[in-house]
């Protein structure tokens, strides 16, 4: 498969065998979005959506950090229009790829998630922190309410009580207590935060993805949809993973004692 290439040096995109690693590369300014860099985030995630070969996806930041947030310096609204004047940047909604990416899709927070850049670590299914890595919800240092996904997600994963005192507070949650509240999935030594995501990217990407995918939109829409309603949307998933070859090598494998070879199809 050809790379994916993205037409700025903000954005870069590789592929590891069937992992795409993608790094937000601003470190001089600490990874902060601009609305450039949104649509570079919303092309590279619409063209992975629609690619087979990619298995799973990592997401990390160049540098100390992950990313700062926005980019607050010049209030970056000339920054889209002038370099891609044809395709308006957009808001938030590139935000919602993520989740409908039908693969899994890791951040490797390699150091302060802020702001925006803690609703990215959000958007991805699984985080891996460094040990000195943060996330800072500091909407309110700057008089701001949430933006970027933080006021769903957060209070679905921590709950509202504590969602809302972070938020307020603008609270500076390290790995620890970021572990703990299981906004963090597995913590390392900050050498090791890019290498162990992509290990398990890696891991996933040789599994059954068609059912990793199909399981994804049973559990993000199982956050809004009642009981009735997700136990329906089952059967109907269940008979699209029962159609692939991965669940004919399954059950190959399982009457064969043999361990399965999956082909993401």
């Amino acid at each position: 498969m050809n790379p994916i290439r993205t037409p700025s040096s903000l954005l870069k995109s590789e592929m590891l065998g069937s992992t795409l690693l993608i790094t937000m590369n601003r470190p001089e300014r600490l990874n902060a979005l601009t609305d450039e860099m949104k649509i570079l985030f919303r092309d590279l995630l619409l063209s992975v959506r629609d690619d087979v070969e990619i298995r799973a996806v990592v997401v990390t930041g160049e540098g100390r950090a992950f990313c700062s947030g926005a980019d607050l310096s010049s209030g970056n609204k000339s920054a889209g229009e002038e370099i891609l004047p044809s395709r308006p940047a957009p808001r938030f909604g590139w935000l919602e790829l993520f989740h409908k990416l039908p693969v899994p899709v890791i951040a490797a927070v390699n150091g302060p998630a802020v702001g925006g850049g803690f609703g990215i670590a959000l958007a991805c299914d699984i985080r891996v922190m460094g040990e000195g890595s943060y996330f800072y919800p500091a909407f309110t240092d700057r008089g701001l309410a949430a933006d970027n996904g933080v006021s769903w997600m957060l209070p679905r994963l921590v709950g509202p009580a504590k969602a809302l005192r972070w938020m307020w507070d603008a609270s500076r949650i390290y790995s620890e207590e970021a572990l703990q509240t299981g906004l963090a999935d597995l913590v390392v030594a900050d050498e090791k935060v890019l290498e162990e995501a992509i290990e398990l990217a890696q891991k996933w990407a040789k599994g059954p993805t068609v059912a990793y995918g199909l399981i994804k939109d049973q559990v993000y829409a199982g956050l809004t949809e009642d009981y009735g309603t997700q136990l329906i949307a089952e059967e109907f998933q269940q008979a699209r993973a029962s159609a692939t070859e991965d669940v004919a090598e399954g059950v190959a494998a399982f009457r064969e004692k043999r361990a399965a070879k999956f082909v993401g199809r």
